[in-house]
C-alpha cells in the first residue's frame, strides 16, 4: 500500500510524481502520491482509492517558508483518515521548536506515530518517533531482524544512542522547558513584528508570519494556503542575496526555503541585530 504525503519532497503534477530532492532512490515518489496541504477535497478523493497505509505530513509546512492548516483542517483530515483506516504519521522535526510539547500538543493533535529529531540532539544526531499502544504492541510481537527472519525493520543510525538521549533529556530538563518557549515566543514576536515594520516603511505588501520563534519574507500580500502559493511568494535569487549581505555583517540567515527563527540562545539583542541589518538589506535593493 502506498502512503500519502503532504510534506514537500515529492510534488505531483499532471504528468504524474516527482521528487524534489536530490538523495531519493528512482521511483520512490510513485509510492508516495502527495495532496496539496489544506486541500481537504483532495485528500478525500486520495483516501477514496482505498490503496493509502499512512498519511504523512508535517502539522504545518516549513520548507518552503512556512505555511498554517486552515481553521478545522486537522479536525477534518484526522477524521478522513481514521475513516479510511489510514495511520497518521506527524513529522516534528522541524516543528517541535514551535511550541512547547511541539504543535501536536499546542493543537491537539491526534497522531498514531510521531517523529521527532533534531534541535532535540543539541548538535548530536538524533532521531525519535513515538507510537500508539497498539501500534507499540504490534512492534513488540515482531522483533525479529536477524537476516532471514521475519519482522519489522525499525532500528536506524541515530536510534538508541546513549550520548544522544542524555543530550536530548539534558534538552528537554533545561533548554525547552515551558518557561523557555514562553520566552522565545517574545523574541518571535518581536522579529516577526520588526520585519513587517521593515516592509511597511519599504512599501513593500510583504507578510511577516510568525509561530514561536520561527518568523518568514513572504513576498506577497496575503498568506499561502499551500506549498506551491509559498514558492510563488518566494524569489531564491533575493533569499541568497540577502544571506551574503547578512554574512558579511556577522549574521548568518535561514536557507532560501525556510525563514529567520529565534533559538533559545537568542535575546532581544539579537533579534534587534537581525532587523537592523534586515533594513539596511531592504534599502540597498529599493534604492
Amino acid at each position: 500500500m502506498a502512503s500519502i504525503t503532504a510534506i514537500s519532497t515529492v510534488s505531483s503534477d499532471g504528468d504524474g510524481e516527482h521528487a524534489e530532492l536530490l538523495g531519493l532512490p528512482k521511483g520512490i515518489e510513485q509510492k508516495a502520491p502527495t495532496v496539496p496541504f489544506n486541500d481537504l477535497a483532495a485528500l478525500e478523493r486520495a483516501l477514496a482509492l482505498g490503496d493509502t497505509a499512512c498519511l504523512i505530513a508535517e502539522p504545518m509546512l516549513t520548507n518552503c517558508n512556512i505555511v498554517f492548516p486552515a481553521p478545522g483542517f486537522w479536525p477534518e483530515a484526522e477524521r478522513l483518515a481514521k475513516a479510511a483506516g489510514v495511520l497518521l504519521v506527524i513529522d516534528e522535526a522541524h516543528t517541535h521548536s514551535f511550541a512547547y510539547g511541539g504543535l501536536t500538543r499546542l493543537w491537539g493533535l491526534h497522531p498514531d506515530m510521531l517523529i521527532l529529531g533534531k534541535g532535540f540532539g543539541t548538535g548530536v544526531p538524533f532521531a525519535a518517533y513515538g507510537v500508539t499502544a497498539e501500534i507499540a504492541r504490534l512492534m513488540e510481537r515482531n522483533l525479529n531482524s536477524d537476516p532471514g527472519g521475519r519482522g519489522l525493520a525499525l532500528g536506524g543510525t541515530t536510534y538508541a544512542s546513549a550520548l544522544a538521549l542524555t543530550a536530548a533529556r539534558a534538552a528537554l530538563e533545561s533548554c525547552m522547558r515551558e518557561a523557555d518557549y514562553a520566552r522565545v515566543d517574545a523574541l518571535g514576536q518581536r522579529l516577526a513584528t520588526g520585519l513587517a515594520a521593515i516592509f511597511r516603511r519599504q512599501g513593500l505588501p510583504w507578510r511577516a508570519p510568525v509561530i514561536g520563534g520561527r518568523a518568514g519574507w513572504v513576498l506577497a500580500p496575503e498568506l499561502p494556503r499551500d506549498a506551491e502559493q509559498s514558492r510563488r511568494a518566494m524569489d531564491r535569487e533575493l533569499a541568497d542575496a540577502r544571506k551574503l549581505f547578512m554574512a558579511n555583517r556577522g549574521l548568518w540567515d535561514a536557507v532560501a526555503s525556510a525563514g529567520p527563527g529565534c533559538s533559545f540562545q537568542h535575546g532581544e539583542g539579537d533579534v534587534d541585530l537581525y532587523l537592523e541589518v534586515a533594513g539596511e538589506f531592504l534599502a540597498a535593493v529599493t534604492g
